[in-house]
């Protein structure tokens, strides 16, 4: 059983980082939402493609 629980987060997505699927653009872990649904779900926008990808790197 693992104490630490930054690890936990590693694990989960939350402080990895995301590659675009589209283009293979590293992402920002912390960014500005910019809709009502990457404020509720999370997600982000790529800066170089502006590809819609979820929180653990996945195309929407």
């Amino acid at each position: 059983m693992n104490i630490n629980p930054i690890v936990k987060w590693q694990k989960n997505g939350v402080l990895t980082t995301i590659t675009c699927p589209v283009c293979s653009n590293n992402m920002k872990n912390y960014k500005k939402p910019r809709t009502l649904d990457e404020i509720l779900w999370g997600g982000n926008r790529c800066a170089n493609c502006d590809a819609k990808v979820d929180k653990w790197g996945n195309l929407r």
